[in-house]
């Protein structure tokens, strides 16, 4: 069995790869052209449509209402803030490692200059381009995540403390009855 320290260095080196592989992968959807880009998203809308069809919600090419040019707009920015999301969450569990309480939440520079490295290498692809409001989107997910990191954590916190103050107050009264 591994102790307890030995464990929590395997933790921390599995999350850091992971945060790492994660932002190869953000990094790599930018890399795309506006055409392989557009095309990825573009498999998505058609999902959307499928099921707003089934549900009886009329999608229209052109004019008021639900467009097809605004459900492409939705998934292209969710999908930002999604993996900003999970960039987020990777990033705060990583850090908490080495800061506790609030100072924790500096993980979140990691996710802002991993947002605007992928906006400046959109500049490098054909048909795309850097926008500042995809970063401030992106900061967005990535917060959200980081503070339900941060709750996660806070409440296994809370329980395993109660739960070492129940066992040791057992161990006491045990031991008292001797």
């Amino acid at each position: 069995m591994l102790s307890k320290d030995k464990s929590r260095q395997i933790l921390f080196i599995l999350l850091l790869i992971l945060t790492l592989f994660w932002t190869a992968f953000i990094f790599s959807n930018s890399l795309k052209d506006g055409e392989q880009s557009k095309a990825a998203s573009g498999k998505v809308v058609e999902v959307v449509e499928k099921a707003a069809d089934v549900i009886g919600i009329e999608i229209k090419e052109t004019g008021d209402g639900l467009t097809l040019e605004g459900v492409s707009l939705f998934v292209r920015k969710s999908a930002h803030i999604l993996e900003f999301a999970v960039l987020g969450f990777l990033s705060f569990l990583t850090v908490s490692f080495f800061v506790n309480g609030t100072k924790s939440l500096l993980s979140l520079l990691y996710p802002l200059v991993t947002a605007i490295t992928d906006e400046l290498l959109q500049l490098t692809s054909p048909g795309r381009s850097c926008q500042l409001t995809d970063v401030l989107i992106d900061m967005a997910g990535a917060t959200v995540a980081a503070l339900i990191a941060y709750l996660v954590v806070r409440i296994h916190k809370s329980r395993t403390a109660k739960s070492c103050n129940t066992v040791k107050s057992e161990k006491v009264k045990i031991f008292a009855q001797k």
